[in-house]
């Protein structure tokens, strides 16, 4: 009994059906979008949010909300996009309680980072942005939750995250022609939407029914989707670690695994690359172990997000 009173989980369903985002009743849309769709730890989710939140993906997905026929799939869609809102709000909560801060020019930095890989303007930026059933607003505040998690994961959870010089030896010697001083990559990317099935995609591609550019194109966030997917050249020394650990793996043409970096599914394909020098160990080091811890602190992370629903009042009024 004292374990179950010490569970603070208390997640609410009513028994109205997602779909119900619709205007009914006879309700002025006003007063529709008012209603509430979540409560966390005491903070509101509106439907007018969710709403806003899932237009987007309403838009890739060719869906129309209004329509009966689709009701299945708004519902779906629906339900995921709240359940990733649910935990930006707890991360942000977590945030708080941590005295992290994200100031607005750390997230104007990161907007001007992504235009400027996606090679355009802000204005053409913008446009693109639009046609895809987002705001500059919104991808903000994406941006300040991405950039809040990376905080959250170096103070609670990179420091329990230890690679050792065993595993660095032994990741070197297995993988030593990779590493290379000014080495450059060519590589395709797809960053998946939350409510995209990134494993049937990612089947179809490896069957032939699909392949990775036309994917890009209809289902990626990430950079130049009308491209592909396509990055360009880029200096190995400017990826991300989560992106070496995939292309260390690949062979020209070939397409990496499913992985995940800011809680979004990914996919790489390598297009080509250029050899540089071979780095020592002592040179290697640094880069090895990104790539080693990579993938333990996305699992904590998960962890770390799973608790903290764990010790949530979460009220689901959808």
């Amino acid at each position: 009994m004292k374990n179950i009173c010490r569970c603070l989980v208390t997640v609410i369903f009513m028994a109205m059906p997602l779909s119900s985002f619709a205007a009914e009743d006879g309700l002025p849309e006003r007063v529709v979008l008012n209603k509430i769709a979540a409560v966390v730890n005491g903070e509101i989710i509106t439907l007018h949010e969710l709403r806003q939140q899932a237009g987007a993906e309403f838009i890739r997905s060719g869906i129309n909300p209004s329509d009966p026929a689709s009701r299945g799939q708004v519902d779906m869609i629906m339900s995921k996009v709240l359940s990733v809102m649910v935990d930006d709000m707890l991360l942000r909560q977590e945030a708080e309680r941590l005295q992290i801060k994200v100031s607005d020019s750390d997230v104007e930095n990161e907007l001007r980072k992504l235009v400027q890989r996606n090679q355009m303007s802000m204005k053409e930026f913008e446009t693109r942005l639009a046609a895809q059933g987002g705001t500059i607003d919104m991808l903000k505040g994406h941006l300040r939750n991405n950039i809040l998690s990376q905080r959250i994961i170096s103070i609670q959870i990179a420091r329990k995250s230890v690679v050792t010089e065993e595993e660095v030896k032994a990741y070197y010697e297995e993988h030593q022609t990779d590493f290379a001083a000014e080495r450059s990559v060519d590589f395709s990317l797809i960053v998946f939407s939350p409510t995209a099935n990134s494993d049937e995609v990612y089947e179809n591609i490896r069957n032939g029914s699909l392949s990775f550019e036309e994917a890009a194109k209809k289902y990626s966030e990430g950079p130049s989707p009308d491209n592909g997917g396509n990055l360009g050249m880029i200096k190995w020394d400017d990826l991300a670690a989560p992106f070496k650990a995939q292309i260390v793996q690949l062979k020209n043409g070939e397409i990496s695994p499913i992985f995940q970096t800011n809680s979004r599914n990914c996919l790489i394909k390598l297009n080509g690359s250029t050899s540089g020098r071979s780095m020592t160990l002592e040179e290697a080091t640094p880069e090895i172990e990104r790539i080693l811890r990579e993938p333990r602190l996305q699992e904590r992370f998960t962890e770390y997000t799973e608790q903290l629903r764990s010790r949530a009042v979460i009220d689901i009024r959808l």
